[in-house]
């Protein structure tokens, strides 16, 4: 049986229960209980997202949502638990996969998100399993080796969303975790007033 057919068939399931080294990254708080993300973003989308009653902006569907129904009709902003992530630069199976992702598709300017602690529509999901297959593919060689049908992108966006979980609840076991803001539709995920630019950018 291939490894990944757990990760298929089955939500709940986390990479670091099985053998896998998972990421150190934990939710952040700051000293008054809000939760910090951090997003990036290109230079020139700042003026944009940060003018008055703009924000970050929910574009890509959530994927699979027979899985995780409570998705239903939602669209989604990617995240990081961390400034730069180790997993984004030195995982252990993907080696800088995702840095380079990141600069070559998202941008090296770095936002600073703290949202209520109750804020809705915040989860996580292991990034790993996409990149697992997309790893294979471009450089020919085994990433984690969960062995996810090469020929397209449903088995493992599949295991991805089977790995969701709550953002408020999540205390690590992804070896890539990603959290996503998630809203009904597409427009502003997150509203203005909780974004900043990041005063440390790692990326420039």
């Amino acid at each position: 049986m291939r490894k990944s057919e757990l990760f298929i068939q089955e939500k709940g399931h986390l990479l670091g229960n099985h053998g896998f080294i998972p990421d150190k990254g934990k939710v952040e708080y700051t000293s008054t209980g809000k939760i910090v993300l951090y997003h990036y973003t290109r230079a020139e989308h700042l003026e944009q997202i940060l003018a008055p009653n703009s924000g970050l902006h929910a574009r890509l569907p959530v994927i699979h949502m027979d899985v995780a129904p409570e998705l239903a009709g939602h669209h989604l902003v990617e995240t990081l638990l961390e400034p730069l992530p180790e997993w984004l630069s030195n995982c252990p199976y993907l080696e800088d996969f995702g840095l380079q992702m990141m600069k070559k598709y998202v941008g090296n300017t770095l936002l600073r998100l703290e949202l209520p602690a109750d804020f809705a529509g915040l989860y996580v999901v292991d990034k790993a399993h996409n990149f697992d297959r997309k790893y294979e593919t471009q450089y020919g060689k085994v990433a984690l080796g969960l062995e996810y049908d090469p020929s397209n992108g449903r088995e493992s966006c599949l295991a991805e969303i089977h790995s969701i979980i709550r953002l408020q609840e999540y205390l690590g076991g992804h070896v890539a975790p990603n959290p996503m803001v998630t809203r009904v539709g597409q427009g502003i995920a997150v509203p203005v007033e909780y974004l900043s630019i990041n005063p440390e950018q790692p990326l420039q």
